[in-house]
């Protein structure tokens, strides 16, 4: 009884794992914060905003390729930096950009930021004192989208529910088994008995002497 017990509880928890709810699983999410063409004046430069607004929004990365045309040189600098060093560069101020490619024709970015806030992708022409430029390529945001606090209650709460209706499925069908070793048992019993009893009856015992 006890073997068949174990037994059938294994498979009403196989079965309740069988029907469970999957846990919401991070996402891998882009979007284009560059792409196509811009021209960039002379002793000018011109910026792209990007901005991690959740906490879910985990490993946030820029990356793309990046190319110039124009001058002499062929070239731009990229950089990219924090909403606060964008003012702070803005203004003259020395600042420590999160990528700073220096004067290039391409500039490959690979770019880790750092958590929520806003920051700025700038394509800078400002030491070219005539040559605009014209930048082309693509640069994307790239993160990955962490499920909400919502999503893991509501697959947990189901997971739950779930469980439980096994463990009730489970207590009801060992009574039913029970009832039946039981209604099998009275009659194997009372079988073995008749048997027992028609035997005497067709064998008596011989009368002692």
């Amino acid at each position: 009884m006890k073997l068949y017990a174990a037994v059938l509880a294994s498979i009403m928890l196989t079965s309740a794992a069988a029907h469970a709810v999957p846990m919401p699983q991070p996402t891998p999410m882009s979007r284009t914060v560059f792409t196509g063409s811009a021209a960039v004046e002379a002793l000018s430069s011109t910026y792209y905003e990007v901005s991690i607004d959740s906490d879910r929004m985990t490993s946030p990365t820029l990356s793309g390729r990046l190319t110039a045309m124009g001058g002499s040189g062929n070239d731009i600098v990229v950089l990219v930096m924090s909403d606060a060093d964008f003012m702070n560069w803005k203004n003259g101020h020395e600042v420590r950009p999160l990528f700073n490619s220096g004067q290039v024709t391409v500039a490959d970015l690979d770019v880790a930021l750092p958590g929520p806030g806003s920051y700025r992708l700038v394509l800078s022409n400002l030491f070219s004192s005539m040559t605009p430029k014209t930048v082309s390529g693509q640069v994307r945001l790239r993160w990955v989208q962490a499920p909400s606090p919502e999503e893991v209650a509501a697959a947990k709460a189901a997971n739950k529910a779930e469980l439980e209706r096994a463990q009730r499925d489970e207590s009801n069908t060992l009574l039913i088994g029970l009832l039946v070793v039981l209604v099998l048992g009275g009659l194997i019993g009372g079988l073995i008995v008749w048997m027992v009893a028609a035997r005497k009856t067709q064998h008596p015992a011989p009368p002692q002497q």
